[in-house]
């Protein structure tokens, strides 16, 4: 079944390697952060 949002949002993340933008994505869309890499 899918999921029913009040707002979508798309995103794109532009950066160096090892910087952090998928946690940083992450942390935005699933509420959790990981610091190991």
């Amino acid at each position: 079944m899918a999921e029913e949002y009040d707002y979508l949002f798309k995103s794109i993340v532009i950066g160096d390697g090892g910087v952090g933008k998928t946690s940083l994505s992450v942390r935005f869309s699933k509420g959790i952060f990981t610091d190991d890499y």
